[in-house]
């Protein structure tokens, strides 16, 4: 079976899922927004339906990296270019008092990175095991992060840290660096052809149009949502 894309030479679905990801992002970070600016009850983001919407949809983008990486011509180049950006939102957040130390584009650039640096041994290695390893210690090494509370803030970028350490928007490499290595599993299966054929054909207009700005969407997204509560609130 030869994959079929779009005349982009895109698999659909991975957009859509993308699409539906960020959708739920801004959805999410507006109600944060309005919680912190505005005066909106907490109780909107403070609840398991709000926790498991972030849980799913932070999964979905770094997972959906994971598989990107097979098609990608540089892991490397695309890592470097995502930690210019996620630098460059750093230091705007620094500016105005909502530091991101380490946010889901850092975390998102530091795994292309060392996947582009360690695929030729990534490759040698059965994607079954790098599948069953990724889930496993994602699941290892949550339980040990949130087991765990450091006297210190030094092993933050591992997510131990104490709980005076401030990030707005905080991915550490535990357990996310193992949910990516999980996803860069899923794309050996995917770019292989070895998932069922409606998974290659199926259509997703609008989700997947919406997904393929992702990056621009998340950006931009923060601001303008800034630029809102800031009116709203005047």
């Amino acid at each position: 079976m030869k994959i079929r894309k779009d005349k982009k030479g895109r698999i659909e679905i991975l957009d859509g899922l993308r699409g539906f990801a960020i959708i739920f992002m801004v959805a999410y970070h507006f109600l944060y927004d309005a919680v912190n600016f505005l005066g909106v009850p907490d109780k909107y983001i403070n609840n398991t339906v709000a926790d498991v919407v972030q849980i799913v949809t932070a999964t979905t983008f770094v997972v959906l990296c994971g598989i990107s990486s097979h098609f990608s011509k540089s892991n490397i180049k695309r890592g470097l270019e995502t930690l210019v950006i996620a630098v460059i939102i750093s230091v705007v957040t620094f500016i105005i008092d909502m530091p991101i130390i380490f946010g889901i584009l850092h975390l998102l650039g530091v795994c292309m990175l060392l996947y582009g640096l360690l695929k030729k041994v990534s490759d040698k290695i059965p994607a079954w095991i790098i599948l069953i390893s990724g889930i496993v210690l994602s699941v290892i090494s949550e339980i040990a992060v949130n087991s765990f509370i450091p006297a210190n803030d030094n092993l933050w970028l591992l997510g131990f840290h104490t709980k005076e350490f401030v990030s707005y928007d905080y991915f550490p490499l535990l357990p996310w660096l193992f949910v990516f290595i999980t996803g860069t599993a899923i794309g050996y299966y995917i770019k292989n052809q070895k998932l069922p054929r409606q998974f290659y054909t199926i259509k997703v207009p609008v989700l997947s149009a919406i997904g393929r700005y992702s990056l621009i969407i998340y950006v931009v997204h923060q601001p303008l949502l800034y630029l809102i509560m800031m009116i709203l609130n005047a």
